[in-house]
């Protein structure tokens, strides 16, 4: 009889054990918790635009638009500026493709001696078929003109360009100024863009 009531307290008192470690572990559960912290970080974007204007003969600048008519000797008015549009600093560089194809559709092989394209050397800097702006170009602001006006030759250009037709095509490219070398060019992330200049 002894060792009944021996065996129910030692059952009792397993039991009891039994029952605080459980409910022990349902303390702990109500004591669990879980948090989920959500950070958005934005990145900064590059963006430019290409600003094409004319002197309209006053000194006001307008948009520049198509010209038809220009005789030989006679200059046209073309202003050529990037300008920022984005928040951050850029670094900036233009290529400059020209072609002048006469009437037939074949293409001059004068173009350079035919057409002279008055470019900044004081405020830009040519390498390897690019005009590099060599300071970075704030958020909003707008370089100085790679060039203001094309003057065309005279005598040069005989019968066989009369409706020839020029074009002047105008590549802008950017890349980050921050973290981004010391220099326009040790810049990095530059595509390959346009012909031959």
């Amino acid at each position: 009889m002894y060792k009944n009531k021996s065996k129910r307290r030692i059952l009792s008192l397993s039991i009891l054990i039994l029952m605080l470690s459980v409910l022990s572990y349902g303390t702990y559960a109500f004591f669990a918790s879980d948090d989920i912290a959500t950070n958005v970080i934005t990145m900064g974007n590059i963006d430019i635009t290409i600003v094409e204007q004319s002197d309209d003969g006053t000194g006001v600048l307008v948009p520049f638009e198509d010209v038809v008519g220009v005789m030989p000797g006679e200059s046209v008015s073309k202003i050529v500026r990037i300008q920022n549009v984005a928040e951050n600093a850029a670094w900036v560089r233009i290529k400059v493709d020209t072609t002048l194809a006469l009437a037939d559709g074949e293409l001059s092989n004068n173009t350079h001696i035919l057409m002279d394209i008055d470019y900044n050397t004081n405020d830009w800097e040519y390498r390897e078929g690019y005009w590099y702006y060599p300071h970075p170009l704030e958020a909003g602001a707008v370089t100085p003109p790679l060039f203001t006006k094309v003057v065309f030759a005279g005598e040069e250009m005989g019968n066989e360009y009369k409706k020839a037709q020029a074009e002047i095509d105008v590549y802008a490219q950017a890349t980050q100024y921050a973290y981004n070398g010391d220099t326009v060019y040790q810049a990095v992330g530059w595509s390959e863009v346009g012909g031959e200049q």
